[in-house]
């Protein structure tokens, strides 16, 4: 009988005796989450060992991510270390454009140390860097530090995301986002939708920012440079590419078309001389791709 109170008493006191061990044990490496702070991060710096991105646009495991290079890690940290302490001109801009993608919601980057340990998610989005819960660390002014991530996709197809779902307004933030830079006079920046941002060292008003199309340039724009096809020039620099056009008046003679849709004055006045002259109009210029050459 006193052998079967043993037993039993042994068998109540087992579960709370494994719990106990269990809280002695050390916490695995790979499940230790480091707190996520400026100050934590920049101590630690030295034992980072890789960092990922990841693009937030709603489809869960599917979302585009990729790893940082080793070259660009030191160079992310130096920029989380020194970011803006003002406000840019471009962020009272910027906030009144519409957003291009609504799906998109910022990156994430997630660090880890060379022993396994993971450090809590950072959100970039919308001028701020987050920590969990919403918690701001530090302004993102510009957004500069968003445009650059996507320039460290090492896949052409994720760089051009960036240029997709973020408002592109001026050259710095087109060569931020590591696309194509053609060393003009001025130097030129190429989207993936063809058109072009100009080197000119201008911010667009809200007015110009929100200019989508070579139409809406036309009545928002600054210059029309007549190249073929046909190209318009918006304070900030962005110009827009003429679309093709179907005109369907079969009653048009070949004459009224020339005298419509033909500039007929002498050329030789090209893009670069109007921007580096800082003239704004109409100028004629011969057709080339890109421009200013």
């Amino acid at each position: 009988m006193k052998h079967a109170l043993w037993m039993v008493a042994i068998l109540a006191v087992a579960p709370l005796g494994r719990a106990v061990a269990q809280d002695m044990l050390p916490v695995l490496p790979q499940n230790d989450v480091l707190p996520v702070s400026l100050e934590d991060i920049l101590s630690r710096r030295d034992k980072i060992d890789r960092i990922d991105v990841v693009v937030d646009m709603g489809l869960r495991q599917d979302n585009p991510h990729w790893e940082m290079s080793a070259t660009e890690k030191p160079i992310f940290l130096s920029r989380l270390a020194n970011m803006p302490e003002k406000p840019l001109p471009i962020d009272s801009v910027w906030p009144q454009v519409k957003a291009p993608e609504p799906q998109y919601h910022g990156l994430t980057v997630l660090m880890r140390t060379f022993d396994g340990r993971r450090f809590a998610p950072l959100h970039v989005f919308a001028g701020k860097v987050e920590a969990p819960n919403s918690v701001v660390l530090v302004p993102d002014y510009g957004r500069n530090l968003e445009y650059w991530l996507f320039g460290t996709a090492r896949v052409r197809r994720d760089q051009m995301l960036g240029a997709t779902v973020l408002p592109v307004l001026t050259f710095d933030e087109c060569r931020l986002l590591g696309q194509k830079i053609v060393y003009t006079t001025p130097r030129q920046c190429l989207l993936p939708d063809n058109n072009i941002l100009l080197d000119t060292g201008s911010i667009p008003d809200v007015t110009a920012a929100r200019v989508t199309t070579f139409d809406q340039c036309l009545l928002h724009g600054r210059a029309l440079i007549y190249t073929f096809p046909r190209r318009c020039l918006t304070t900030g620099g962005r110009v827009f590419t003429e679309p093709p056009r179907v005109y369907e008046n079969s009653q048009i003679s070949a004459t009224e078309a020339r005298e419509t849709f033909m500039d007929t004055r002498p050329m030789g006045v090209s893009a670069a001389g109007l921007l580096r002259n800082g003239i704004s109009g109409t100028v004629a210029t011969s057709a080339s791709t890109p421009i200013g050459q």
